[in-house]
């Protein structure tokens, strides 16, 4: 699947790159590095990085500002470079506070780096983040980022010696977890029912139809024979007529 998705975005780059629409390069490139290092391949997004033309890396927009810093960042991440990492977290915290993207993205960056601040002891900073998504109104529309965001505070709490606190948070995280999992899984069985209800009428039309269809053919061919017996009769009578005639003359 993830392999259809690149040869996807790789074509979308290209024409990108033909009409030198900076912001959908961006977006091409950030949905590839995305791509290769779900795939456990993000030496191939450095290397897109590294082999695009600078000039498609200046966003025209300020909205799209954060995506190079966020594609390095996660790629220096996956691969535990800590150090170069930072480097990208900081820039790209420093670049979202200057312009801000959309709610969705910008909760996925405090997220990818307020773990990446805890992985590496930074607690002051990962604290400030996790504040600043409370703020974000997306938490009542996406509950499960919301529920991550819950688990990344208990690791900061266990990190930081908080124990009491971090127990509470834990199970916090998994009452909530459990209840989306079961509100999941209540909806997914809602949806069966409805394509399974969906596919038996669409199954009884289906046999309703080809009954019809039936009844039509064999309509046709009695309406045919009946045809058929009616010229036979008026033969009949024809011939029996004449024979009379000619007898009787």
């Amino acid at each position: 699947e993830k392999e259809k998705a690149i040869k996807h975005y790789e074509i979308a780059l290209q024409i990108a790159e033909k009409n030198n629409d900076n912001d959908n390069v961006l977006v091409m490139i950030a949905n590839l590095v995305d791509n290769y290092t779900g795939m456990g391949a993000p030496e191939k997004g450095l290397r897109l990085l590294y082999t695009t033309p600078k000039k498609f890396l200046v966003p025209k927009h300020d909205q799209s500002d954060y995506m190079i810093p966020q594609a390095y960042f996660s790629i220096y991440y996956f691969l535990n470079d800590y150090k170069k990492a930072g480097v990208y977290a900081d820039k790209l915290i420093n670049t979202i506070n200057e312009h801000k993207p959309d709610y969705a993205n910008l909760g996925g960056i405090y997220y990818t780096v307020a773990n990446y601040y805890i992985s590496t002891r930074q607690f002051i900073k990962a604290r400030n983040l996790l504040k600043k998504n409370d703020l974000l109104t997306y938490n009542t529309v996406y509950p499960f980022r919301a529920n991550q965001m819950d688990y990344l505070r208990f690791l900061l709490d266990k990190a930081s010696g908080n124990y009491k606190s971090a127990v509470e948070r834990l199970l916090k995280y998994n009452m909530v977890k459990d209840s989306l999992f079961n509100e999941t899984k209540s909806k997914q069985i809602k949806e069966l029912e409805i394509a399974y209800e969906t596919q038996k009428k669409e199954d009884s039309l289906k046999i309703k139809d080809k009954n019809i269809t039936v009844l039509n053919q064999q309509h046709q061919i009695l309406h045919a024979y009946l045809d058929y017996a009616i010229l036979l009769s008026i033969v009949h009578f024809c011939f029996c007529f004449f024979f009379f005639a000619r007898q009787y003359s």
